[in-house]
């Protein structure tokens, strides 16, 4: 079923919101609420939530926000999947630019009008906007967690990513493409992504590498701010060493298929030999799990978890045959 309980015309709508969302009713009520204060007009965008097959009251909490606002829409969507969720909130956004949220997240007030403004006046034109993704917390932090754990962030200031860079590209709670170019390069990947309760990474730097192949150009601004929900299962050492594991393969697999033999084969050693130097520099921090030691600890092993998870990957791909 598609239901589309909103209509506007799209004549003026420059920005179009697409927040996809599966049993999102907890969180999503202060995702929609903050895109209701937006310091730019109602009139130059819109809010597009995608129902991914929720069983909670997600759609009931998404209706009445819609019913409010005359810039807000429901679609639904019944491939499971953050991705498909996703592009079917592309196929139908009005905006000149489309910016992604999660429904775990809320906006600063100025949120859009930076967008906007990066958009429409930096030069040369960038393909993608992005900026910081700050954490926040409806559950008491264990006491050696720390935000930088959850911070996503490209420094203090405004500038253009480097090459290398916008192969991974940012946040897909604070992540901003002009559709002209999602149109010409396609949407998010359908094998990556979410899928239900399934967690599943590399969806936006699969796309991220896409369109920085074509149009390189990824405006970073610090003052684009959203906020991101830490639900407590995420405070934990495992999830965070098993996310460190799952994302380093992916971004790995998107180097190795931009690399040659030689380089693929310096980064395996490379990675091989720092496993050594985190390992051994996690041990000499095993005065373990007091409140101090478990972010010196962790410091050393979520690189050492990356690059053995990038020392996997490249050991299969290093010995697959592969076509260029």
């Amino acid at each position: 079923m598609n239901l589309v309980l909103r209509k506007m015309e799209s004549g003026n709508i420059k920005l179009s919101v697409v927040i996809a969302s599966y049993n999102g009713a907890g969180s999503i009520g202060r995702c929609l609420e903050s895109l209701t204060r937006q310091a730019v007009p109602c009139g130059l965008y819109e809010v597009i939530v995608v129902d991914n097959n929720s069983t909670d009251d997600t759609a009931k909490v998404a209706s009445k926000y819609v019913e409010a606002h005359e810039n807000f829409s429901l679609l639904s969507e019944s491939r499971q999947g953050v991705s498909p969720a996703r592009n079917k909130g592309i196929s139908a956004a009005k905006g000149r630019y489309i910016c992604f949220m999660d429904d775990d997240a809320y906006a600063d007030d100025c949120w859009l009008e930076r967008v906007l403004n990066a958009f429409e006046t930096v030069g040369p034109p960038p393909a993608v906007v992005g900026g910081r993704t700050l954490p926040y917390y409806t559950t008491e932090k264990p006491a050696w967690f720390t935000d930088s754990l959850e911070i996503r962030s490209e420094g203090n200031h405004a500038r253009f990513l480097c090459p290398k860079e916008c192969l991974f590209g940012f946040s897909e709670s604070n992540f901003c493409i002009r559709k002209s170019t999602l149109d010409e390069i396609g949407g998010f990947s359908t094998d990556l992504g979410p899928k239900g309760d399934k967690m599943i990474f590399g969806e936006g730097a699969e796309l991220s590498s896409r369109i920085a192949r074509r149009y390189p150009h990824f405006w970073y601004d610090p003052e684009l701010v959203v906020y991101h929900l830490v639900p407590e299962r995420n405070m934990s050492i495992t999830y965070i060493l098993s996310r460190n594991f799952q994302t380093a393969r992916c971004y790995q697999a998107f180097e190795s298929a931009n690399a040659d033999l030689m380089r693929n084969a310096f980064t395996f050693v490379q990675c091989t030999g720092r496993i050594l130097v985190y390992f051994f520099c996690s041990i000499l921090c095993v005065r373990w799990f007091t409140r101090h030691s478990v972010p010196d600890w962790l410091r050393h092993a979520i690189p050492m978890v990356n690059c053995l998870s990038r020392s996997l990957y490249l050991i299969k791909y290093l010995v697959t045959p592969h076509k260029k």
